[in-house]
């Protein structure tokens, strides 16, 4: 095994290798990775604390595995894998070596769990372990950490509202009283409404309201996730 700066070893590269590349190969768009709430979510201090928070602001993809976790940078281009093995290997030196920056880093899952007080060794080794994972983190750069974080917040709050008020709404059991054929389109119609209203109409608003003028619109768009470039595209 080549000597690396995350001290990554055959076992997390397997893993990525079977559990995150081929799986994502094999799943494409359905390839689950977790979602912020899901990061709060978690008991770990670094996973709902310091994890959740940097998932935020550099956009990463964050994929569990069975022994391992792995933080993945976003790809520049729409619709590139972010999971290739070469890019997630790749450690890249800037000003003359003096940092080195990753597109991934993983985490071992056992070293999160908690220990009683006299396990004082271990408490040391999780502690000094968490530490070097915070620091790779760091040396994740990406383009997304420039973007205003007002985005994002509205990002995540639309995110909310789609899953805990439209989704429920949409796959609701249909009224017993009302056909079929005319309780489908009711819903679809009441669906788009919705959406329209809530999601759309007040992400283009805050959008135009961030990005205020079409030089920047064109010129600094490319700092921008995916889905805002995508819109930005259609508007």
């Amino acid at each position: 095994m080549p000597q690396n700066h995350r001290n990554l070893n055959p076992g997390m590269i397997i893993t990525f290798i079977n559990e995150v590349y081929l799986k994502y190969q094999l799943l494409g768009y359905w390839f689950k990775t977790l979602s912020n709430r899901q990061l709060a979510a978690m008991p770990e201090p670094l996973m709902h604390d310091f994890l959740c928070r940097e998932q935020k602001t550099r956009q990463l993809q964050i994929v569990r595995t069975s022994k391992y976790l792995f933080a993945i940078a976003p790809t520049i281009e729409i619709g590139h894998n972010p999971f290739t093995i070469r890019r997630f290997l790749q450690e890249e030196a800037l000003y003359s070596h003096e940092r080195i920056i990753f597109n991934g880093v993983a985490i071992n899952l056992a070293m999160l769990a908690e220990n009683p007080p006299e396990y004082e060794q271990r408490f040391k080794q999780q502690t000094d372990y968490e530490a070097r994972f915070r620091h790779q983190i760091e040396h994740i750069i990406t383009l997304e950490s420039n973007v205003n974080p007002e985005i994002f917040e509205f990002l995540y709050e639309l995110e909310h509202y789609h899953e805990d008020t439209l989704l429920p709404m949409l796959f609701a059991p249909m009224p017993a009283d009302v056909p079929l054929n005319k309780a489908v389109p009711s819903r679809l119609l009441q669906y788009e409404k919705l959406l329209t209203s809530n999601v759309l109409v007040p992400f283009h608003r805050i959008l135009r309201k961030v990005v205020s003028n079409n030089d920047e619109q064109e010129g600094d768009l490319h700092r921008y996730p995916p889905i805002v470039r995508q819109y930005f595209e259609r508007v």
